[in-house]
């Protein structure tokens, strides 16, 4: 998948523990930003790390790390509490820090001491350059700002905006092609017809 000979090649996922330290703060970008085949790696190798803290709004993938099993070598912020995050963090496994979006990027850069930029992007233009996709929230103001380790997924859609990275600007970049995350659908309840009900009665 790179783009053209003399741009920096993919490696594997694993090779994001090269750019870990002990402390260093994982900002993994929200919903299908995130990058899965890395955060599967990390989670793999969490019994090497040092207090590694992942910050992350809207965790749409379970994992092992939110229910506190690898302790403080490997623990996650929550700047978005799901339904399910939010019992891990009634356990106090997850940590959370309230906000509001538009401030997060500001709340990472204060809060973050060696950032690592963790996100999914498009397959690359024949110039390199990537983009965040569907998910760029606070990922794009962080750009150039933080280290950045990006998994390129074939699935994942270009789209336009101050969202794009060139190759050549990443610590390191993986291949991965599987399914963007969707919602799963919400059975409607009698009490959702009968208020559909009320509503187009007023529809002229």
């Amino acid at each position: 998948m790179s783009p053209s000979p003399g741009f920096p090649r993919a490696v594997a996922a694993d090779a994001v523990l090269d750019h870990i330290r002990p402390g260093t703060d994982l900002i993994v970008q929200s919903d299908n930003g995130e990058p899965v085949t890395v955060l599967d790696a990390i989670e793999a190798a969490a019994g090497q790390l040092e207090r590694v803290t992942v910050h992350q709004a809207l965790a749409v993938h379970d994992r092992r790390y939110h229910a506190g099993v690898f302790g403080d070598r490997l623990r996650h912020v929550s700047y978005f509490l799901t339904a399910k995050l939010r019992e891990h963090f009634e356990r106090g496994t997850v940590d959370l820090m309230p906000n509001d979006l538009s401030r997060m990027p500001g709340i990472l850069r204060e809060r973050t001491r060696d950032p690592l930029l963790l996100v999914s992007v498009s397959p690359p233009d024949r110039h390199g350059y990537v983009s965040l996709g569907t998910s760029a929230v606070y990922a794009a103001a962080l750009l150039g700002e933080a280290r950045v380790f990006a998994e390129v997924n074939r699935r994942m859609p270009r789209t336009t905006g101050r969202n794009q990275i060139h190759l050549s600007q990443v610590v390191g970049w993986t291949e991965a092609d599987y399914p963007l995350w969707s919602p799963p659908p919400i059975p409607i309840t009698d009490t959702d017809r009968a208020i559909a009900g009320f509503v187009a009665e007023r529809i002229p």
